[in-house]
């Protein structure tokens, strides 16, 4: 089963001015939480209008003879399209060859890398501040480094280095979901920042386009994606408990290849001890420690340590032990990679990147719920081609 590419180029108003139906090759990257990114080599001579920063590119796909049931209304176009990637231009290359050949390439960044562009740039603070959040909602603090940083707030009036405002982004007012969150952060990056936090409250956020040049920087509380799993499901409608029809993916399903199961344990920690402000004795620290994974002997009881001196005080360093503690835990995985085309389980028809779905390991009886948080479609002579593929465990719930 193959997908149908093309890819249109707005301006940065939001005026569509050309699109390619055909191309030497075509790149793009999803992953959750970071900007993606996207390559996309034309024929040197077929360069019809000028890329500048701030074009903004849209490739559209569709599956012939099905429609994209599994994205979302917003992505959708009419005649089974619907956008498969957006972004904003960044840069290009213009090469000429001996025997006349001539490519152009362009390379562009998802709308998260407006965010990346921006630094926490306010002094850092013993009080509540635009560069320090004390004991707020995870995504009230996500919300707050955006907006002072990216919004309407991130002016010299309000404390910031320089006037930051992004014009053309739209930040709405999403605040006082997840669990409660402390940091100092000055002159930390803003993007860096938002994904720590989001890693540890299990918040997802994107800036997606509204296709008239604006953009929009979203969170998504229960995480962005459908729940395809099979839990909760039932036998007479064959739906699970989120209403959707369950994806599942096995050997006996015959939509898998390259099986792995794997158990990791050697570069994880159940203790982190974060190191504060102060000097030896007086040193003050943050202690994470999971002790339902430590045994009576404290065989494997596993420890690391970690430099937050930037902290100011115990919740801020439990906080970021915690970080570090979610980062390093241990990992019990079945990993695979979709067989392209297998029935019912069809991507951008029956699932799409950041969708929950479950996976099967027969010869353990494992049965893991998985995210796809991240992949890579390439489009060339062989048609397309998925690969790095992440599907990332979750705990069921």
């Amino acid at each position: 089963m193959l997908g149908e590419y093309k890819v249109q180029v707005r301006d940065p108003a939001g005026d569509l001015q050309t699109v390619y139906e055909a191309f030497r090759y075509l790149e793009m990257r999803h992953i959750i939480n970071t900007p993606d990114y996207a390559k996309m080599i034309v024929d040197g001579t077929n360069v019809a209008e000028n890329f500048e920063d701030g074009t903004v590119i849209e490739v559209l796909r569709k599956v012939p003879g099905y429609e994209p049931s599994a994205v979302p209304e917003t992505r959708r176009r009419n005649n089974g399209w619907y956008v498969e990637w957006d972004g904003l231009h960044g840069d290009e290359t213009h090469a000429t060859y001996p025997n006349g050949d001539e490519a152009f390439t362009i390379y562009a960044d998802g709308g998260l890398d407006l965010a990346e562009r921006r630094e926490i740039l306010y002094y850092a603070t013993t009080g509540a501040s635009e560069s320090k959040k004390i004991a707020i909602p995870a995504q009230t603090a996500i919300y707050q480094y955006i907006e002072e940083n990216c919004g309407a707030s991130a002016t010299t009036a309000n404390g910031r280095f320089i006037d930051g405002t992004i014009v053309t982004l739209n930040i709405p007012v999403n605040i006082g979901a997840g669990p409660n969150w402390s940091g100092q952060r000055a002159y930390r990056n803003v993007l860096e920042v938002i994904q720590e936090i989001a890693n540890v409250a299990e918040i997802d956020f994107d800036i997606v386009s509204l296709g008239n040049g604006q953009w929009q920087f979203e969170t998504y509380v229960d995480q962005l994606g459908e729940d395809r799993t099979a839990t909760g499901l039932d036998g007479i409608t064959g739906l699970n408990a989120a209403g959707n029809a369950p994806v599942i993916f096995s050997i006996e399903q015959h939509n898998v290849a390259q099986v792995t199961y794997s158990t990791k344990r050697r570069a994880s920690a159940n203790v982190v001890a974060t190191l504060g402000k102060g000097q030896y004795g007086s040193r003050a620290y943050g202690l994470y420690t999971n002790s339902a994974t430590i045994d009576a002997d404290r065989l494997t009881q596993r420890e690391v340590s970690r430099n937050a001196n930037t902290q100011d005080d115990p919740a801020e360093l439990l906080e970021m032990a915690t970080e570090w503690g979610t980062r390093l835990q241990p990992t019990e995985d079945f990993t695979f990679v979709p067989l392209r085309g297998a029935q019912n389980t069809i991507y951008g028809v029956d699932y799409w990147w950041g969708d929950k779905i479950t996976s099967r390991y027969q010869p353990l009886s494992l049965e893991l719920d998985k995210r796809l948080v991240g992949v890579t479609i390439v489009v060339d002579r062989n048609g397309e081609q998925f690969r790095d593929w992440n599907f990332q465990t979750i705990p069921r719930r």
